[in-house]
């Protein structure tokens, strides 16, 4: 109101609450509100696995493993998690996330607590620590909890989870660390810190950074800085759209349009031989990566890439219905959307080869 705009003046805009504020109970109902009163505005509370894609795509990392041709496990570390992102041939391929972070347990500058969460209760629970608010807690006990948590986060850098801290402290299944990796980075607000930065955050951000460098040192992995590390988050959220248009579509008429403020949902075709199994396994990976659930959550699918099969619509549009079976049942809306334009010869094999007989876009 102060700087006189009104949310019709809105053109485009995207609020997506991440990270320790995504947990709250009413985040759902704050971002609906603003995706509704704030003019033309995107609105999501990403999960766990989605913020460790955006934190991956905005720091740089996702690129670089691209046109580096490196697999890389990149790391945004902030305020309350971890999201970890394994990044190859400029794809995401598996991610997780743990309760790690430099705002767990805040302490002013003469070791005065002020903020206790509750990873950092089970934490010093374990370590048989008593500290509560207003307490003094000694340095050296402040750099005991970090260590810990540094500890967990490298174990389930170098998976999986096993200790009982990492355990509970896990958001999300271990990582796929079936391909090897190459090099390791960092981003994030404790980035900075163990990057070389300085600043006073009343918390214990430089010694969790601090430690985390020690453990990954002693690994004698390789340490890449990314191009952004405190904002990776926030450029990958506000950074990657999608542009549709093509001049061949499929839709039936019962469908009501237009469709807002829907997730779209990258999947990966290998460059080989069409085969349901392995679609069927990327169609679940792309759900679980941006923290949906098949057959409740309305999304798109987008694929960039060629169906390298002879009778490639017949072999997808067999292979959809089964990837999306939940979606079928329920008469989900089923939105597609592909880079090359055969998305009405596609449709129409759907149409004709499937069940799917209503609910296709």
């Amino acid at each position: 109101k102060k700087a006189g705009i009104t949310p019709q003046m809105v053109e485009t805009g995207a609020v997506i609450v991440t990270g320790e504020t995504a947990k709250k109970n009413n985040a759902e109902e704050i971002v609906k509100r603003l995706s509704s009163e704030s003019g033309k505005f995107v609105s999501a509370a990403a999960g766990v696995n989605l913020e460790s894609l955006l934190g991956a795509m905005g720091s740089g990392i996702v690129a670089q493993s691209g046109y580096r041709q490196k697999t890389i496990l990149h790391v945004d570390i902030g305020g309350g998690t971890s999201n970890m992102a394994i990044t190859s041939m400029g794809q995401v391929f598996s991610t997780s996330c743990i309760n790690v972070g430099g705002r767990l347990l805040g302490i002013d500058n003469e070791f005065k607590i002020w903020r206790i969460d509750g990873p950092t209760q089970f934490v010093m629970k374990e370590l048989g620590m008593s500290y509560q608010i207003d307490d003094i807690i000694p340095e050296e006990d402040a750099r005991k909890i970090a260590l810990e948590y540094a500890k967990a986060l490298v174990e389930v850098m170098m998976g999986p989870a096993t200790s009982a801290i990492a355990k509970e402290l896990m958001m999300a299944d271990d990582l796929d660390l079936s391909i090897p990796i190459d090099e390791v980075s960092f981003s994030g607000g404790v980035a900075e810190m163990l990057f070389g930065g300085e600043g006073e955050y009343d918390d214990i951000g430089k010694y969790l950074a601090e430690e985390i460098r020690k453990l990954v040192e002693e690994l004698d992995l390789t340490i890449v800085e990314p191009e952004n590390l405190i904002r990776a988050t926030v450029i990958g959220a506000g950074a990657f759209s999608l542009s549709i248009s093509g001049s061949t579509t499929f839709s039936y008429e019962n469908i009501d349009l237009p469709i807002g403020n829907i997730p779209v949902l990258p999947v990966h075709l290998r460059n080989e031989v069409f085969d349901v199994g392995w679609f069927e396994e990327e169609v679940k990976r792309a759900f679980t990566t941006f923290d949906m659930v098949e057959g409740e959550d309305l999304v798109a699918l987008y694929f960039k890439d060629q169906i390298h099969h002879e009778d490639r619509f017949k072999v997808f549009a067999t292979a959809i219905e089964k990837a999306l079976a939940n979606s079928v049942a329920n008469k989900k809306l089923i939105i597609l959307i592909f880079a090359y334009d055969f998305a009405k010869m596609l449709g129409i094999s759907i149409r004709d080869e499937t069940s799917i007989q209503s609910n296709l876009l």
